[in-house]
């Protein structure tokens, strides 16, 4: 298993606690997944960490630090901008940016109020459109 910080194993034990409603040490998929969500991550194989559809607090932390090494392949993320970027005029609509993103996982040390920000500041101003040069500059960065 990959090492958390301490802050952020201290944030996830505490995401784990708070969905725990009944205190007995097990969550549902559907709660893991918030609690996640709540400290701005995503598991896509949050499943595999599971046994008969819920997780122990060694297994929610697993998935957890799993959840903190995905990251996006600036490749896969270019080809897949390519695609919805129908007119080949280097944008799109920043719904379609935020699908995008979901679909590749969230970047390695990122929230999902980050690429919020990232997104708004990639935007064309006054429009829903997402620029790809100033989006592609951002995500190298982080």
């Amino acid at each position: 298993m990959s090492k958390l910080t301490d802050g952020q194993l201290k944030e996830a034990k505490i995401a784990f606690k708070y969905y725990d409603s009944d205190k007995n040490g097990i969550v549902s998929l559907k709660e893991a997944e918030a609690a996640l969500e709540s400290i701005g991550l995503m598991c896509k194989e949050l499943e595999k960490y599971a046994k008969n559809g819920k997780l122990s607090l060694e297994h929610f932390l697993r998935a957890t630090a799993k959840a903190h090494q995905t990251k996006i392949d600036p490749r896969a993320l270019n080809d897949a901008f390519r695609i919805w970027d129908v007119s080949n005029s280097g944008t799109i609509n920043a719904a379609e940016m935020r699908h995008l993103m979901e679909q590749g996982g969230i970047p390695h040390g990122l929230t999902k109020d980050d690429i919020e920000k990232m997104i708004s500041f990639t935007m064309a101003h006054g429009h829903d459109t997402i620029l790809w040069n100033k989006f592609s500059k951002l995500l190298e960065e982080s």
